[in-house]
């Protein structure tokens, strides 16, 4: 996890998120998700320590069960 001393700043913004995801169904038991993820610092994780922009990509997989 991230922990940050609040002592620090006196800023409360701790930034912004942007999600986006694709979904298809590969049968009718069986999908796949691909997404992207970006989380933009704001002031406080800037004041209090490293604060570069962070990207996640990743793929998933769900299987139901009939």
């Amino acid at each position: 996890g991230l922990f940050r001393d609040r002592q620090k700043s006196e800023q409360w913004n701790i930034g912004l998120a942007f999600d986006s995801t694709l979904s298809y169904a590969l049968n009718e038991n069986l999908s796949a998700e691909l997404g992207y993820s970006q989380f933009m610092p704001g002031a406080f994780i800037a004041e209090t320590g490293s604060s570069d922009t962070l990207h996640f990509v990743y793929l998933s997989s769900t299987y139901r069960f009939n």
